[in-house]
């Protein structure tokens, strides 16, 4: 990806709509979160960086009720998850989105089944009006008229896109990526970053991506942030982040510059 390829900025909209305040998690007695503060603002495109194992996928998980901090706290829209029963966090999955990394598509359901599922647990439409949402999530992703396909019919690139649409579904505030380019060849991995800044525009809404794509990264977000021990080691603007004198950015970044080489042989 060359150059920023985002709408308009989003990172100076207003207060944070989801904080992470001292969040410390652990498996096993060993610390992946380790006392973590964030804070995404409304209607930006916000993205965390970090190797393998470094949580990113742990504190995504967080931020839509999947986990549930050992200590510190999680807050929504100005509203201590803490507090939260089960209705409040069904209420706000209807707000928060989650596109799984390997797209989690119910490979015994048709498309349009897949991205009906939620329609039909949460609002009450009658067949028509299903039929036309999913219609339109399919025709916003560029994959329109394919609802009666199944899963085992569709490239990658593709079931990454109609989890999006499924997530979109409820036209959410927010949309958590999880590694949204994993396994992509260089143009399906543009053409999700795309897909990525188009929806926010066009849903006024707020994206955080975990991803260890750099070239996703650095063409689309508003902010960067940096996962390591546990923590955010550096948060910034793309040019703030590329030029961090940090240690483990400096690794990082070198780390991931090098990989694809290292992985297909070339120089």
């Amino acid at each position: 990806m060359e150059g920023r390829e985002q709408g308009e900025p989003g990172a100076q909209r207003g207060a944070p709509l989801i904080e992470l305040v001292g969040v410390t998690k652990r498996f096993g007695g060993r610390p992946v979160l380790n006392g973590l503060d964030l804070a995404v603002a409304r209607g930006e495109i916000f993205t965390l960086l970090g190797g393998s194992g470094s949580g990113k996928s742990v504190l995504l998980k967080h931020m839509v009720g999947l986990l549930r901090p050992d200590a510190g706290r999680i807050v929504i829209d100005g509203r201590d998850s803490a507090r939260f029963r089960e209705r409040d966090w069904v209420a706000a999955r209807r707000r928060i989105a989650y596109v799984f990394q390997g797209a989690a598509l119910f490979d015994s359901l048709s498309v349009k089944e897949n991205i009906a599922y939620g329609l039909r647990e949460h609002l009450a439409l009658d067949e028509a009006g299903i039929d036309r949402r999913v219609a339109e999530c399919l025709e916003a992703v560029g994959l329109a008229g394919i609802e009666a396909r199944m899963p085992a019919e569709l490239s990658g690139g593709m079931r990454k896109r109609v989890a999006v649409a499924r997530a979109i579904a409820l036209a959410p505030e927010v949309i958590l990526y999880d590694e949204p380019t994993t396994g992509l060849d260089p143009a399906n991995a543009r053409r999700i970053g795309q897909l990525i800044v188009s929806l926010r525009r066009e849903l006024d809404g707020t994206a955080v991506i975990v991803t260890h794509d750099l070239d996703l990264a650095f063409a689309i977000s508003d902010r960067v942030g940096m996962l390591a021990n546990g923590r955010l080691v550096a948060v910034g603007t793309c040019d703030e982040i590329r030029a961090s004198r940090l240690p483990e950015v400096q690794e990082f970044l070198a780390g991931e510059l090098e990989a694809p080489a290292a992985r297909t042989g070339g120089a």
